[in-house]
């Protein structure tokens, strides 16, 4: 058994996820109640229950590391649960403590009662009360010299009842500064003497972390960190068997990274999922082999007629693989179904057998479910002809499964299916079909991370074929996507390949893609610049001849590219025009884009006329039922929402589309405001986000210091800032205030100088323009020009509807923060403001200054307009003194002058 101190934790085997993802709120507590018994100098207890395989041992032992130094320690022990001594882990435990300080008195004697048999005249009752006095006696002391310490626990569902007992009885011992945690998993609680030990242990007043599965994006998180090179589809296939236990995705990761196939189970767990059945009689495994064949779940009728054996042999078998955890039995719309108890149990049993022996067992199936009649079956009979490995029918029923996953609007599953219809795939009138349809469910999944490497594929097994218009039109519709989701490097590289920039030489349809596709490219390198124009231009010509709907197209990339430049008189002229294209040609979705964009610009000036407009863009696509096209209006709608102080509203909107699937992580926007002003957890999002991932778009720059920073730390404000300084210059109009709020005097100096030029058009491009500079004036401290300034900020803000955000920061500024509070919490945001006042102000301004009493005598009689001598004459002091006690009251109020200085002195006292 291994020990560990200040932080090295136990862990049975090398680690090879080295990040830790998906816990954040779990290692909060136990940080949390690690501080409270610090403080409190008393003993606290935590339990950690999870399934095997799910994360304890990682969460302590990053509990450990964020524990400290010295004196701040943890030590962390495991139980052993066959062959090992009474109280082996606090041996173990103990032993480490006089490792460290070999003097610990208390902590030898502790172990010298352990280990050493107490005389046939003591009582076993005695023995025991000894035993625990002198375990607890030796933590306390340990607890009190090093100031804190915590003893973890790990397996304790495995644990001799006796260390159990122990930390009961030091659990109420309430005078030290010690956090006892106990990690277990439920399903193992071997018997009923060690359950009713964990149930008292737990009676102490422990409190309880229960860790479930981390979500499917936490895992590729880890994956992706430990097999930077694996495929997207290896990484897919390990989250899929891992079921969101960390410790089967680091094996299995393990074994991709030794070469061996994602699909193999590793060889420690085959052993011990294999050493449960091993005393099985021969007939019974095939039992499990032949249900492991039909799936996850399987009914009783359908392994009744693939066994073809005694039906009571089957049930014996059921009800024993129930018995030993393999199998679990539920009830469903009043169907009885079985299945395994974890994915991996059912592929230990398929690597059993021969390939050839599984492939002849799902044809069996495959046929079963065809002679069922039944047309409810279409995934399940696609699964067993593709396990089959026959290539006509598998392209058949994995094309079937596909199309019905689409109409189901389940897009991931139905690119799954097509490219499993793609691999038995031989004519290329197959492969041109099939490639567009997976193409098509991976743009209407946004799936975008995956739409290169399928491009790339589908050009070089088309090119030189007479299907290469289909690659090359593919290929152009997947980087348009790609250039508006902001990963312009990849279009363009799409756009340039071979096969699109020779068959745009020849097509004029595929031309026209291309270049509106350069169009995108060049908007999102460039925001609006000359070569965006130019080709706009250069589409334009193509657009011309290919009719109304590449016209309406074209235009509406237009009305994105003017919307940069903030110009009214522009904007609105091609918007309108884009408008009425986009309805004529009867394209609904491209109708809401164009609508959604004329939003984002009208916002600036009417905030009512812009939610009506967004709404029309919601509307275009949901009257028919089309709710994949409305999420990017419904996000946007939602932050219009609240920055009007309809909060309820943008809730309630905010959940429906989370509900159906609406929101993507690329539109964060919304997300993030909603977040910030309901008190929510924002570093969740903040991680979401990554710069380079969007090359430095203005969008980033926005969401990460305009919306992320508002509700983080200063620290972690002025980090994020200084992470996308280098992007400033494009919208620095638009983060200035976050800049000026949370940034550093060079990151203040870096705006201005973006601002040099900067000539607010809009409303509300005046009121953040006012803020900014009543910000920037009070961090150089000049608090009148910055409270008027942040005054007209109010008058600006409230012009244009926007009844949050901004406007309660101006009120702050302009010292009436009570106006800000009273705003905050109609709408129920005060968390979000004390969050930012907490972090924003590190300068007093002028209302909260306090000057000495001679200060305020000057000040008075100065404002009075009395000269120097005579106040030095009135008060006893030379008028040199006078003078410089006037310099310490203009610089502490940030005033010029006797003027301003009677000014001030009046606002303060009717203040």
């Amino acid at each position: 058994m291994r020990t560990g101190l200040s932080g090295d934790a136990v862990i049975s085997r090398a680690v090879l996820f080295e990040q830790f993802v998906g816990r954040d709120g779990e290692l909060d507590r136990l940080l949390a109640l690690r501080e409270q018994s610090a403080l409190e100098g008393r003993v606290g207890l935590v339990t950690i229950r999870g399934d095997g395989g799910i994360g304890k041992s990682r969460l302590i032992a990053e509990f450990g590391r964020r524990n400290g130094g010295f004196r701040k320690a943890l030590v962390h022990v495991r139980a052993e649960a066959e062959g090992a001594a009474s109280y082996a882990p606090i041996v173990d435990a103990l032993e480490e403590i006089v490792r460290a300080n070999p003097r610990n008195e208390l902590a030898l004697s502790a172990l010298q009662t352990l280990r050493s048999p107490d005389g046939d005249d003591v009582s076993p009752e005695e023995i025991v009360r000894r035993r625990v006095v002198g375990i607890a006696d030796a933590f306390v002391a340990e607890a009190r010299r090093r100031g804190h310490l915590s003893l973890a626990l790990d397996d304790a569902h495995v644990s001799d009842t006796e260390t159990l007992s122990a930390l009961r009885f030091l659990a109420r011992r309430n005078n030290a500064p010690l956090l006892i945690i106990a990690a277990y998993r439920p399903e193992d609680q071997g018997d009923h003497f060690r359950l009713a030990a964990l149930a008292a242990l737990e009676r102490e007043g422990a409190d309880r972390i229960v860790l479930g599965p981390l979500q499917q994006q936490e895992q590729l998180q880890l994956l992706k960190a430990a097999l930077p090179a694996a495929p997207d589809t290896v990484l897919g296939r390990i989250a899929e068997l891992a079921e969101g236990q960390p410790f089967v995705a680091e094996e299995l990761a393990r074994s991709a990274s030794d070469g061996q196939s994602s699909a193999d189970v590793p060889l420690t767990l085959r052993a011990a999922i294999l050493g449960r059945v091993a005393d099985l009689s021969r007939e019974a495994r095939d039992v499990l082999q032949r249900a492991a064949i039909l799936g996850p779940r399987f009914s009783f009728e359908d392994l009744v007629a693939l066994c073809g054996s005694d039906v009571e042999v089957i049930l014996a078998t059921l009800r024993d693989a129930r018995k030993r955890q393999i199998l679990i039995e539920e009830e469903r719309n009043g169907r009885i179904r079985f299945g395994f108890r974890h994915a991996l149990t059912q592929h230990v049993f398929i690597g059993e057998m021969l390939a050839e022996e599984r492939r002849e067992l799902h044809r069996v199936v495959a046929r079963l479910i065809e002679s069922s009649g039944t047309n409810d079956r279409i995934e399940e009979l696609a699964y067993h002809r593709w396990a089959a490995g026959d290539a006509e029918p598998a392209i058949v029923a994995c094309e079937a499964a596909g199309d019905t996953a689409m109409r189901f609007a389940a897009f991931n599953d139905a690119a799954r299916w097509f490219e499993r219809a793609l691999e038995f795939a031989d004519a290329d009138g197959d492969v041109a079909r099939l490639s567009e349809k997976r193409l098509n469910a991976l743009m209407d999944g946004a799936a975008i991370d995956a739409l290169t490497a399928h491009c790339d594929r589908t050009s070089a097994r088309l090119e030189g074929t007479s299907f290469e218009e289909t690659a090359a039109r593919g290929a152009c519709a997947a980087a348009l996507l790609l250039a508006r989701m902001q990963r312009a490097r990849e279009a363009a590289a799409l756009l340039d390949s071979s096969v699109v920039v020779r068959c745009a030489l020849r097509d004029a349809e595929i031309r026209f893609e291309r270049k509106l596709g350069l169009v995108w490219v060049a908007m999102r390198r460039g925001q609006g610049d000359a070569d965006t124009f130019a080709a706009l231009d250069a589409a334009a010509i193509d657009a011309r001849e290919l009719g109304l709907h590449a016209k309406a197209r074209l235009m509406h990339a237009r009305q994105s590219a003017v919307y940069f430049h903030e110009d009214p008189a522009e904007f609105f002229p091609v918007s309108d025009e884009a408008a009425a294209l986009a309805k004529a040609c009867g394209d609904y979705r491209l109708q809401a884009r164009v609508a959604s964009n004329h939003a984002l610009f009208d916002h600036a000036f009417s905030l009512d006329r812009a939610i009506a407009m967004v709404r029309e863009s919601v509307a275009h696509c949901e009257s028919r039922g089309d709710h994949a096209a409305a999420w990017p209006a419904l996000t946007t709608l939602a932050g219009y929402l609240i920055c009007a102080g309809k909060l309820v509203e943008a809730s309630q909107l905010m959940r429906q589309a989370e509900a159906r699937g609406s929101l993507n992580d690329a539109w964060l926007g919304s997300e993030l405001m909603l977040t910030r002003l309901v008190g929510g957890d924002m570093q969740r999002f903040v991680a979401l986000l990554d710069p380079e991932r969007f090359e430095g778009s203005v969008w980033v720059a926005y969401v990460v210091v305009a919306q992320a920073s508002c509700a983080l730390s200063p620290d972690a404000a002025k980090a994020l800032i200084n992470r996308a300084m280098p992007f400033v210059k494009g919208p620095a109009g638009d983060f200035a205030v976050s800049v000026a709020l949370f940034g550093d005097d060079a990151a203040l100096a870096t705006v201005r100088d973006a601002m040099r030029d900067y000539v607010p058009l809009s409303p509300l491009g005046l009121a953040n323009f006012k803020l900014f500079s009543a910000v920037s004036s009070r961090r150089e401290h000049r608090y009148l020009a910055a409270r008027d300034q942040a005054r007209e900020a109010i008058v600006a803000y409230r012009e244009c509807g926007h009844l949050t955000n901004g406007l309660a920061e101006a009120y702050v500024e302009a010292g009436e923060p009570q106006e800000a509070i009273d705003l905050l919490e109609r709408i129920g945001a005060t968390a979000a403001l004390a969050r930012l006042r907490g972090a924003s102000r590190s300068e007093n301004p002028a209302s909260a200054v306090t000057l000495s009493q001679r200060e305020t005598q000057v000040a008075h009689l100065a404002a009075r307009g009395i000269s120097s001598r005579d106040t030095g004459s009135r008060l006893g002091i030379s008028a040199r003194t006078v003078e410089t006690h006037l310099k310490n009251v203009y610089r502490k109020l940030g005033v010029s002058g006797r003027p301003e200085l009677a000014a001030e002195l009046e606002r303060r006292r009717l203040a």
